[in-house]
């Protein structure tokens, strides 16, 4: 099925997935494509997974009738709504200017967030406190709902019928958010505790990041009901998303490639407005000098430094474990390794059990608290999977090889001109001398910022407070 296929199905679901006035299958059509379109086989791992964690967290506060003790909520202009510690990072800049409050749905065991926004003076909230009896008896009942919706599905001929060929296919999603993993209630949870949010604080706007996940879209949504603007900030990399839709009154994005992407899956255009990436500011004001930065870091100079960024694999994903795997086997075929240091970075809360095996004699250095920007720059090349750090590394002049061995979903370095992507192992060390020996990749820097940063003048953050002060008026 093709991802336009996909979405306008929801409409004909409508009678099983509709909640409170949502369409479930909507709100969650972001991780419908991802999962069992662009990539299937990452189905049967999910199908294993039952959520308990939800329906745990429901019956301790339901079951025991704690009393949930509510933060005061003080009113505020503009508020942010953010999922995880990496779109926290995107928003920061905008909070240091307004010290504005950052609220984060996040599960109740981690504290990253709240630590990162503590050491920079910042106001926190996780979302997950707003949750009371009333919420979990909602929950309890929302169970039992799509508990009922699900055997109505599985018993309807007719809409088996009308699906088609496709039912297969409906019905191993609805499966799998209905039934097995019960997506749809942890989505319906989203939409209570955003309620809730709107009911204790008064703002003006919400700012989120990234509306293609469920939150976005929920906190975007319920704000239009509520006469509260809304802006969507782009967090990482667009293509390969299904961006149809944005649910905000205004999306900034960092570049016109950008831009073009969302005008070429339908969404509206007056609602997008390029401003640049406000995180990547600060690099228009440091020195590109390998030598200065090994000096800065105490790492030798002299050696060809090869960086790569490690990343923690989404749930049945392999794309970054593979990348991982073939950086670490083919550095190893490397003869003169004398010449050469070998580094990996990854954020501290990397999970080190998807490090491929490193062979012996092997020697990596593992780099996770110096500032990254320093390490990037102390290098001659950047590689990844897929991380937007490569977006960095060619604003700070580096050459990039994004190693894509299991898609082709993602940036393209080689047809931007300021790298090469990796599709089968034995091109990586070709590509590697090739972009050692040459020059031409740092010919092209201009254009690609222009597509995926507008500018780098270190003035991205102004352009998007401008487009706050209008939605403000």
């Amino acid at each position: 099925m093709e991802s336009e296929e996909v979405r306008k199905i929801g409409k004909l679901l409508e009678p099983y997935v509709t909640y409170d006035g949502f369409n479930l299958w909507d709100i969650c059509f972001g991780g419908i494509y991802n999962v069992f379109l662009k990539n299937p086989s990452r189905k049967n791992f999910l199908f294993t997974i039952k959520s308990n964690i939800i329906r745990m967290q429901i019956s301790r506060i339901h079951k025991k009738r704690e009393t949930v003790v509510q933060k005061e909520l003080k009113d505020s202009d503009i508020f942010a709504l953010t999922y995880d510690i990496n779109h926290v990072h995107t928003i920061i800049p905008l909070l240091k200017k307004f010290n504005h409050e950052i609220i984060q749905f996040d599960s109740p065991s981690k504290e990253i967030t709240k630590k990162t926004l503590e050491k920079l003076s910042l106001p926190y909230l996780g979302l997950d406190s707003l949750m009371d009896i009333e919420m979990a008896e909602k929950l309890l009942a929302a169970d039992k709902f799509l508990d009922g919706k699900w055997k109505d599905f599985e018993s309807d001929e007719k809409i088996k019928k009308i699906l088609g060929e496709n039912y297969e296919f409906i019905y191993d999603v609805l499966k799998y958010h209905m039934k097995t993993r019960r997506r749809f209630l942890e989505v319906i949870r989203m939409e209570l505790l955003v309620e809730k949010l709107y009911s204790l604080k008064k703002c003006k706007l919400i700012i989120v990041s990234d509306d293609v996940n469920p939150l976005g879209q929920i906190a975007c949504k319920l704000a239009r009901e509520k006469n509260i603007k809304s802006l969507v900030m782009q967090h990482g990399q667009l293509v390969g998303n299904p961006l149809g839709v944005i649910s905000a009154d205004k999306m900034v994005v960092n570049g016109y490639a950008d831009k073009k992407y969302l005008e070429e899956m339908g969404a509206e255009v007056e609602k997008i407005i390029v401003t640049g990436q406000p995180r990547f500011d600060k690099l228009s004001e440091m020195n590109l000098s390998k030598s200065l930065a090994c000096e800065d870091l105490g790492w030798d100079k002299t050696k060809k430094r090869l960086i790569f960024s490690l990343q923690m694999p989404t749930k049945g994903e392999n794309v970054t474990v593979s990348a991982a795997k073939c950086f670490i086997e083919e550095v190893n075929k490397i003869k003169d390794k004398e010449n050469y240091e070998f580094v990996i970075t990854h954020r501290p809360d990397f999970d080190e059990k998807f490090l491929p095996t490193i062979p012996e004699g092997l020697e990596i250095k593992f780099s996770t608290t110096e500032d990254i920007h320093k390490v990037i720059l102390s290098s001659d090349v950047y590689i990844t999977a897929f991380s937007t750090l490569a977006v960095e590394a060619v604003l700070l002049n580096r050459p990039v090889l994004s190693i894509n061995l299991d898609s082709n979903e993602y940036v393209d370095y080689s047809k931007a001109g300021v790298g090469h992507r990796i599709l089968n192992a034995e091109e990586f060390l070709p590509r590697l001398n090739e972009i050692l020996e040459e020059e031409k990749f740092k010919v092209a820097r201009e254009k690609f910022i222009e597509n995926y940063n507008y500018k780098l003048d270190g003035n991205a953050r102004e352009r998007i407070i401008r487009v706050i002060d209008k939605l403000l008026l």
